[in-house]
């Protein structure tokens, strides 16, 4: 069988496409995985990992946990370090075709329509819709852990239906809020700036004021006579940063109260778009390629690999099926020169 990896972030596109074909994938056990580049995986592994580090120290010191269900909410924060140069042109297409795609007359529905099977589980439409709601893209949010506001992460409405439907796999049952942020300064900020508030809040306006622009169909066909020759080769130097935080809080006879948090964080080098994403979708691959061959179970029998699931899955989803599955993705991106680090705190209240 010819197994598949593919960096896309399109949504509706796999929607349509899992519609198609999910069942025959399955059927052949044939794993087809989309989102194999920024920022999916990062965030699906970050989850993951951070879930993991917060349940080992959980189950050491507390016992009768219900652990499946022991995650209350995750946090994302996402910062480029120096690689804020530009965005690859099939990336800017995707968005102005988006958006010419919602003025569009809508075609007549066909006699027989497609029943389409829906992208995301409908147990994770309510939660979904919370992370996604207008305050989440209009306001800035502060954050413990940077301790200082973040903004929003305009990748959320891509990010986050992926990572719920991939939520029973990284330990997110359909009551954990997902906060998909960013920072927009790689230094840290001062009071004057409260604590990144003012400048925050500046950069969300003037975000919303180009999605209005994009409105007016001149400034659209400018664009994209402008996306006719624009060229972004991407920034080998830079490096994308995500902080990943899951908490717990864990309620005593004693009528006190503990917050666990686990933590990982990830330091990838490269431009989000290009080198980042092209080092994320080749350890995507290869571990596809290491999980559906007999190569590793023959060469290394300390490692316990099973094949992905089939069918449309998000890589850690697909990889989900071992353990082993997921440290391998770890490895191949750790010897791509990327850093990740665990840890877990308490507290209490």
């Amino acid at each position: 069988s010819t197994h598949y990896a593919d960096i896309t972030g399109e949504v509706p596109w796999i929607e349509d496409m899992i519609t198609k074909y999910d069942a025959k994938a399955k059927e052949a056990n044939v794993a087809l995985l989309p989102f194999a580049g920024y920022d999916c995986v990062p965030s699906e592994l970050g989850i993951y990992l951070a879930v993991k580090a917060l349940k080992n120290v959980i189950a050491e010191d507390q016992k009768g946990v219900d652990l499946d269900n022991v995650v209350k909410d995750v946090t994302l924060v996402f910062a480029n370090d120096g690689a804020n140069s530009g965005f690859p042109k099939g990336t800017v297409q995707t968005v102005l075709d988006g958006v010419n795609k919602s003025f569009e007359k809508k075609e007549e529905a066909d006699s027989q329509p497609i029943k389409k099977i829906p992208f995301n589980s409908p147990e994770y439409e309510s939660i979904m819709s919370s992370a996604l709601s207008t305050k989440h893209f209009l306001l800035p949010s502060w954050s413990e852990a940077q301790n200082e506001y973040t903004a929003p992460n305009f990748m959320s409405p891509i990010n986050i239906p992926v990572l719920y439907r991939a939520g029973p796999s990284i330990g997110v049952n359909s009551k954990v809020l997902i906060s998909d942020r960013s920072r927009i300064s790689s230094s840290q900020y001062s009071i004057l700036s409260g604590y990144g508030f003012i400048p925050i809040q500046a950069a969300i306006l003037s975000f919303m004021f180009g999605l209005t622009l994009l409105l007016l169909p001149p400034v659209r066909k400018m664009l994209q006579r402008m996306l006719n020759t624009y060229s972004y080769d991407g920034h080998a130097n830079g490096k994308v940063i995500l902080d990943t935080e899951v908490t717990s809080l864990i309620s005593h006879s004693s009528n006190s109260d503990e917050k666990w948090k686990g933590l990982s964080r990830m330091v990838l080098p490269g431009d989000p778009g290009v080198y980042c994403t092209g080092l994320l979708g080749a350890s995507v691959a290869s571990v596809l390629l290491d999980t559906t061959t007999t190569t590793t179970a023959e060469t290394d029998s300390t490692k316990a690999t099973l094949p992905p699931l089939s069918g449309f899955h998000s890589p850690v989803d697909a990889f989900s099926t071992s353990p082993d599955n997921v440290d391998l993705l770890e490895a191949y991106l750790t010897q791509m020169d990327s850093q990740i680090t665990l840890g877990a705190t308490r507290s209490s209240k």
